[in-house]
């Protein structure tokens, strides 16, 4: 059957809270989880320039800062995102890809400041606020908003739903865009499984450049 998003959200859950998979080699910055919640306090959202009230808040959220050159140490300006949607039926898997899809105008990340100051465990059991977390000096005692600069979005879909699967039919009569990546459902439950290890990394933002 289908994982439901109750059980989708819980595999996700035991993803990391940090890691470094979407991080090329030489980079100190690694990637933290906004999503799934794992507290009272709003995780941050997905939304379109200027329209709060049209918030996307999608089953896995992880978001790095700085990326591009490495600098932590002017404020950031923008945010790079890895979005994981798991859809039970077609209905979904095409409304949830709508929000998604290439346009000319940037999603935003909007972040709380009661978010940004809770701490989290990391490696080794430490505790650091998720502000120490991404770095890039971001202003305290307000919401924050950052544009989108590199989006990443993996769907996972359902192998047996139906003859062919949803998987199945995804992956023989669609083209997927660019930033789009299609995993089976089961997989989320594996992340540390050295075939999904090799799959994400080939997510990274690193992968689309030369050498």
């Amino acid at each position: 059957m289908p994982l439901s998003d109750a059980e989708a959200k819980k595999y996700l859950s035991c993803w990391p809270q940090h890691t470094r998979v979407w991080s090329r080699q030489k980079e100190s910055i690694g990637w933290l989880r906004a999503q799934p919640k794992t507290e009272r306090t709003a995780g941050p959202r997905l939304e379109l320039p200027g329209a709060g009230a049209f918030r996307t808040q999608p089953d896995g959220l992880w978001v790095s800062l700085g990326i591009a050159g490495g600098d932590t140490t002017t404020q950031a300006t923008f945010v790079d995102a890895t979005v994981i949607e798991s859809c039970r039926t077609q209905q979904n898997f095409s409304d949830k890809r709508s929000r998604y899809a290439a346009r000319t105008t940037s999603l935003v990340v909007s972040f709380s400041d009661t978010w940004l100051n809770a701490q989290v465990t990391v490696q080794r059991g430490a505790r650091r606020s998720r502000r120490d977390i991404l770095r890039g000096n971001l202003p305290e005692g307000e919401p924050i908003s950052l544009p989108v600069r590199h989006l990443r979005v993996l769907y996972a879909l359902p192998t047996d739903d139906a003859s062919p699967s949803l998987f199945d039919r995804v992956c023989s009569s669609m083209v997927l865009e660019a930033h789009e990546y299609v995993c089976p459902q089961r997989t989320l439950a594996s992340y540390t499984g050295q075939p999904m290890q090799r799959f994400l990394k080939r997510m990274a933002p690193g992968l689309q450049r030369y050498p």
